[in-house]
């Protein structure tokens, strides 16, 4: 309120004070001083000590100059500015309270953890620092360790920080020149890292990866590797977020791999020595690449797509250079959908291409789908959903004219004879599974089913279930030098599911060191059933597109959830099942301690269950969960051969971490008589130890228990140097049966100081 002069502290013995009259609206501004202090109409001055107070900024000179009418402070003279968490120092400094525009000669800005020094300090517009001659570090010391210095520095509190013509200095040593250096303040990835080592597989190699961000909505990272074995390799990853919900990513990363700069053996086409343990067949070029697309498209509320496309240069690039991608995906999903939603339906366009021609492929060019919802009709209590699509498929196998030996192509032989014959034991018709000609076929396919779901005794509930399937295909690929045999199929099918819950509960049972507070257990049988007469055409009938995948898992019963429409044949099928969960209290809410689900089937026709299909009665499957307590949790999942003519299949998985600093992960995974999945008994041992906030150690190790040896083990050990991480590794990795040790040492830079609790993982 104008005229209102309050005093801010207590003032000093001998100092003098002058408390700034405020503008209309504002906060008042008040300066004390050790020497003399006036104020001429709009103007005050003040000498020795100064101290300007304003709202939570306090700045401090030897001499200042306030100016009420334009809110700028000109100081001189140790000038130092304390705002929020900031802190600015220079010698002569100009600083408007309100719009934050400052001048400064030999600056010094500090916000933890970002340390800027300059010659001179701009503002070019709000929020907005122009730095010439200017250095930026995160190491808060009077000699850091590091720095960056660069000829310009544009600096946006909370926002980026932009670098030109810049030097990175270890210590007072400049080590490398970067043209730009574009950091987000809000992204947490290091700004730089890099490896050095040498492996048995590449030899001696250096990685480099720099990150960038170039505004809110784009940043990426470039890598250039070098391997003394294989030469030269790169890449760069963009990364472009339109909106909040939409995102898209572009991945590029190319090869000139000197193992495969030769030819050898009788095929021209063919490159690389297979006598070679690290050669693998099939790869046509010492130019090899990976390309991945990825979108997440958000237009309307309603209306999204999705894509991944990948394009690589042979089947093996990721396996090379990508182990934890191939792991987890090594033949790469091509496709691109568009889908509306809407309250009861969702329409779907999809398109899925062969991208690479060595890997087996049902092409969709393309498949529109309409699916409705389970929904009410009108005021009936009865529910109806359906589901209609209509698709152009193309089935192209694998293009094996690049391999030297094409029949020790794994990814080669689908429909295998082994597993074709375990699927269809009844086959009798003319098509030979070895014969791998592409084929074609255009199929419409519409199902609709209808269910009662009702509680009966204010505790069971049963939903009974009916529907009805036509499918038309226009050929039926039967023969490969015919077409247009079009087969028209009916298929129908009932069903019944049904579960209640049973439950009792123990208020006085406490174990504060369990963290438990009341016991309650909770039991709830289910059932679920499948009947479905011959279909008009068996999968006998036709040479399908989406067929049956090998699975050691049931599959759902609902012909809604079931996505193999060429597979449909005649079903009886009941799944019996029940749940127990063992509950109590934690932190103010209810908590599964323990959770166990164990169901079987019975398939009296031997023709549904994808894991047991010449038997009647499947597996025994056990899905456990529990957890001990907020530092222990143990999960397992198995499936247990109760019939004496099956396989055996076991995954557990214990993870212990008392605090922050210790993790400890125990699991084993066992697979024994599958006729499709080769035998395997493994386990696997990971420990994190951070010993104290500079020095971290981590140690992953994976057994083969069925020949005793270790087939990867890695160590590494991290220290923490406040700016950067430094990490020496020691990896032996089992590749092609052969032992492929590796030694590096990894430097990241951090752009804000943090520990990483996790280092390379194989």
């Amino acid at each position: 309120m104008a005229g209102t002069l309050p005093l801010w502290g207590q003032q000093m013995p001998g100092a003098t004070d002058t408390s700034v009259p405020a503008s209309s609206g504002q906060a008042p501004v008040t300066i004390t001083a050790d020497g003399q202090n006036t104020y001429f109409g709009e103007i005050a001055t003040a000498d020795d000590n100064v101290i300007l107070h304003y709202k939570d900024m306090v700045i401090f000179a030897d001499h200042m100059i306030y100016d009420r009418s334009s809110h700028v402070v000109t100081a001189n003279g140790n000038v130092r500015i304390f705002t929020g968490d900031r802190v600015y120092r220079g010698e002569s400094m100009t600083y408007n309270l309100i719009t934050k525009a400052m001048t400064s000669s030999a600056f010094y800005g500090g916000e933890y953890p970002k340390f800027l020094t300059a010659k001179q300090v701009t503002t070019p517009g709000f929020n907005h620092y122009h730095l010439t001659d200017a250095t930026f570090t995160t190491d808060n010391r009077e000699n850091p360790s590091f720095h960056l210095a660069a000829s310009t520095i544009e600096y946006r509190p909370n926002d980026e920080i932009v670098l030109k013509n810049v030097l990175f200095y270890v210590g007072k040593i400049p080590i490398l020149y970067f043209p730009i250096i574009v950091q987000s303040l809000t992204d947490s990835r290091p700004v730089y890292q890099f490896s050095l080592g040498d492996s048995g597989q590449f030899g001696a190699f250096m990685y480099n990866q720099y990150n960038f961000v170039l505004d809110d909505k784009i940043r990426g990272s470039v890598e250039f590797d070098a391997r003394e074995k294989r030469g030269f390799a790169g890449g760069v990853d963009v990364e472009y977020y339109p909106t909040t919900f939409s995102e898209m990513i572009l991945k590029t990363y190319y090869a000139q791999d000197n193992l495969y700069a030769k030819t050898y053996g009788a095929n021209a086409v063919s490159r690389g020595n297979l006598n070679d343990s690290d050669v693998y067949d099939g790869v046509p070029s010492d130019n090899r690449y990976r390309i991945t697309y990825q979108q997440n498209l958000q237009f309307t509320p309603d209306l999204t797509s999705i894509a991944n496309i990948n394009a690589w240069s042979d089947p093996w690039i990721t396996r090379d250079f990508f182990t934890g991608e191939y792991q987890q995906e090594n033949q790469p999903p091509n496709f691109v959908d568009l889908q509306q939603y809407a309250p009861n339906y969702t329409l779907s366009l999809l398109a899925s291409p062969q991208v690479n021609p060595f890997f087996e492929t049902a092409q969709r060019l393309p498949e529109l789908e309409f699916e409705t919802r389970q929904q009410k009709i009108f005021d009936w209590p009865v529910e109806y959903t359906s589901q209609s699509s209509v698709v152009s498929f193309e089935l192209h196998y694998a293009d094996v004219n690049d391999f030297q030996n094409p029949g020790g192509y794994i990814y080669r032989s689908v429909p295998n004879t082994t597993a074709y014959a375990y699927y269809h034991p009844n086959a009798t018709y003319d098509y030979n599974p070895n014969q791998l000609t592409n084929y074609s076929a255009e199929r419409y396919d519409t199902y609709h089913e209808f269910s009662y779901p009702h509680q009966y005794f204010n505790f069971l509930s049963l939903t009974p279930r009916i529907g009805g399937r036509f499918t038309l295909y226009n050929d039926d690929g039967q023969a490969a030098n015919e077409t247009d045999n079009d087969k028209a199929r009916l298929a129908g099918n009932v069903g019944l599911e049904g579960d209640f819950k049973i439950s009792r509960t123990w208020l006085n049972i406490s174990d504060p060191s369990l963290g438990i507070d009341g016991i309650r257990h909770v039991i709830e049988p289910f059932f679920d059933s499948e009947f479905a007469p011959s279909p008009t055409v068996t999968p006998n009938d036709i040479r399908g597109f989406d067929d049956r995948l090998y699975s050691t898992q049931l599959q759902p019963l609902d012909w809604t959830e079931y996505n193999s429409i060429d597979s449909i044949d005649k079903e009886a099928v009941v799944r019996l099942g029940v749940i127990n969960s063992i509950q109590t209290k934690r932190d103010g809410g209810n908590t599964d301690l323990i959770t166990w689900k164990t169901y079987a089937d019975a398939d009296f026709d031997h023709n549904f269950s994808a894991a047991t299909p010449n038997n009647t009665f499947s597996n025994l499957f056990n899905n456990v969960t529990y957890n001990a307590t907020q530092q222990l949790s143990f999960t397992s999942q198995s499936s247990l051969d109760i019939t004496g003519h099956s396989y055996n299949q076991i995954n557990n998985y214990v993870t212990w971490a008392p605090d922050a600093s210790v993790k400890v992960s125990v699991g084993n995974s066992y697979l024994s008589h599958s006729p499709i999945f080769p035998d395997g008994n493994s386990a696997i041992f990971d420990l994190f130890y951070r010993m104290n906030e500079h020095w971290q150690f981590e140690c992953q190790e994976q057994l083969d228990a069925t020949y005793g040896s270790l087939q990867n083990q890695q160590y590494t050990i991290y220290r923490d140097l406040d700016a950067w991480q430094i990490a020496l590794t020691y990896s032996d990795a089992e590749i092609n049966g052969q032992g492929d040790h590796s030694v590096y040492l990894s430097f990241t830079l951090k752009a804000l100081p943090k520990y990483s609790l996790h280092g390379p993982s194989f």
